[in-house]
């Protein structure tokens, strides 16, 4: 044998003898020990490309959400998609005040409601006061899904009692006998009860009211009058006031050109046909639209907040007081919520007012003509 295969061979015979721990290994005689599985390493190349990758994904996912917030919550869009929601709204819970102070006169009032589509309601709670003589007044209107009105006013004796001198002679019994019977209770005006008035004003109170229950729920109808706007938009941004409380706020100003062009098209929408062919004497003037004195409008600063994600008005508000008459008007909307409209289980009619009524028209006319006979 030569040197070579002999050296060949004893290498051979010396690793024979090693020994390899076989976990598996069978003790079974003449069972063939199965060969140890080897782990295999992984490749470094792969796991740098895999973490290439993961970064790439998340960059490119950041950017993609970046630009997505980028999109929506442009500020034209946002204020653009308020007002179609706004129309799209299923119903509508809310609250609002009014402040109006010119000289020694001031008027304070607040309000809230609620509207269903179908029902809606509103509370009103009015502060006069004339030279130092404030009275409240609290009233309450509610209309049901037939187009049926009510409505309750309380504390109308206080106002009567503090503006007395205001009523014309002779007219004092007559308002006294009819708020006994109205103060603080609901009033009841449907269709059947006008009709005893005017049988013409019966049936257009009844149109309109079916008129407007079924635009509520028509989904076309609401979605005409929405793109009618998104292409004559009639509110314009003037500043970004940043975002409070999950609310993007911007200052907003009105456009006349967006207003005009809205009008116009409204007159051609289903809804407006339909009321009317409930009043023909309800009519669209585009030029009444828009503002008549420019420079007052722009006396005028109004702000719209809007939900940050469901772009749903959540603060309108308006505020002028560069004149002698100060106004502020503040509406807090919320879309879309449970609104609880609840009709009036006792109510007095129309008809049951029916001879007090005449009978103070009757004064009123009276006192006016012996005034103007002794003037």
């Amino acid at each position: 044998m030569k040197n070579d295969e002999f050296n060949s061979f004893d290498r051979h015979s010396r690793q024979e003898k090693i020994p390899i721990p076989m976990p598996f290994q069978s003790n079974t005689p003449g069972e063939p020990t199965p060969a140890p599985t080897v782990p295999k390493r992984r490749s470094k190349k792969l796991i740098i490309i895999g973490i290439i990758i993961a970064i790439v994904a998340v960059i490119l996912g950041a950017g993609s959400v970046l630009a997505y917030n980028f999109w929506y919550q442009n500020p034209e869009k946002v204020v653009a998609d308020s007002v179609m929601n706004a129309i799209k709204a299923k119903t509508l819970t809310f609250t609002g005040l009014m402040d109006v102070t010119n000289g020694a006169t001031k008027v304070k009032i607040e309000i809230d409601g609620a509207t269903d589509r179908a029902k809606g309601n509103v509370n009103i709670k009015s502060t006069l006061d004339m030279g130092g003589r404030p009275v409240t007044v609290n009233g309450s209107g509610l209309i049901d899904g037939e187009g049926t009105l009510y409505f309750k006013v309380k504390n109308v004796k206080d106002v009567v009692k503090a503006y007395s001198g205001v009523i014309l002679p002779g007219s004092q019994d007559v308002f006294d006998q009819l708020i006994a019977k109205i103060d603080d209770r609901w009033v009841k005006i449907s269709a059947a009860d006008t009709k005893q008035f005017s049988v013409a004003t019966s049936k257009m109170q009844k149109c309109i009211g079916d008129t407007i229950t079924k635009f509520q729920s028509d989904k076309a109808a609401t979605d005409e009058v929405a793109n009618i706007y998104k292409k004559n938009k009639f509110l314009t941004i003037e500043q970004n006031l940043g975002t409070k409380d999950g609310s993007l706020g911007y200052t907003i100003k009105s456009n006349n050109e967006g207003a005009k062009g809205f009008a116009r098209e409204l007159k051609n929408t289903r809804v407006f046909k339909s009321l009317q062919d409930c009043d023909p004497n309800i009519t669209i003037d585009e030029n009444n639209a828009v503002a008549s004195d420019k420079n007052a409008a722009n006396e005028t600063r109004m702000e719209v907040w809007v939900s940050q994600w469901s772009h749903e008005i959540t603060k309108f508000s308006t505020k002028d007081e560069t004149g002698p008459e100060k106004r502020t008007f503040v509406f807090e909307p919320v879309f879309n919520k449970t609104a609880n409209v609840t009709v009036p289980e006792k109510s007095v009619t129309i008809d049951e007012l029916k001879t007090e009524i005449e009978t103070l028209i009757q004064s009123v006319y009276a006192g006016m003509a012996k005034a103007q006979i002794q003037s």
